[in-house]
């Protein structure tokens, strides 16, 4: 009996032997473990701060180009604007031009009836003079 207790006391000594060096074994894989993960961090920052730079860059980048975007539109908006005026003013401008082109046309049509009454007139009075000046003579 004493044997056997010797010989569980002596396995029993081995398995805490053996679990005290695997614990020293876990240990030191998690000391290297976490030394490579700070390494790694380390390694990572300057990605990582460059990453993030050229984030804010592009946010900065995005909010500029929105505000061109909204200029434009508002300078797109008073060119529709101005275009619409300038319409109007075209509409306007062929309307005061039709109507001077028909009293054109109507002050050409009484000047010509006008030359031509003076012309009858002027006929009628060398006629008249002719008479005259044969009478007299």
């Amino acid at each position: 009996l004493q044997r056997q207790f010797r010989e569980v006391k002596d396995a029993l000594a081995a398995a805490v032997s053996s679990n005290d060096h695997l614990r020293e074994q876990l240990h030191e894989q998690q000391m290297r473990s976490q030394d490579k993960s700070k390494d790694s961090l380390e390694c990572q920052a300057p990605f990582t701060e460059r990453l993030s730079e050229s984030q804010r860059m592009a946010e900065a980048e995005l909010a500029l180009t929105a505000k061109q975007i909204e200029a434009m539109d508002a300078e797109l908006e008073e060119c529709d604007q101005e275009l619409v005026r300038l319409l109007n003013v075209q509409e306007a401008s062929l309307a005061e031009l039709t109507r001077l082109d028909s009293d054109v046309s109507l002050w050409r049509s009484q000047c010509d009836t006008e030359n031509s009454n003076r012309e009858v007139l002027e006929n009628e009075m060398n006629a008249a003079k002719h008479h005259f000046n044969g009478e007299h003579l």
